[in-house]
């Protein structure tokens, strides 16, 4: 879950977001845990035509150094 997300270039070959992920510690159970949120860019690319003569991206990759999760890429699906 990505909150307080902001972009630019939104709608351009790339956009760039910043937002804060919160990642569960799963601490005393994943029911029971606390959330930590972590600074994170996301980067959206590779925009296709949606069928309405809008594009939407299909590549997104998220990167939030500091957290206990490696970056990701995602390529499945469109973020219109």
């Amino acid at each position: 879950m990505l909150e307080s997300l902001t972009w630019t270039g939104w709608g351009t070959p790339t956009a760039r977001g910043a937002g804060i992920p919160e990642t569960d510690n799963c601490t005393p159970s994943c029911a029971a845990g606390a959330y930590t949120g972590y600074r994170a860019t996301v980067i959206l690319n590779d925009p296709v035509a949606n069928g309405t003569a809008t594009q939407a991206y299909v590549k997104v990759v998220v990167n939030a150094p500091g957290a206990p999760f490696m970056p990701e890429t995602f390529k499945t699906d469109l973020v219109p």
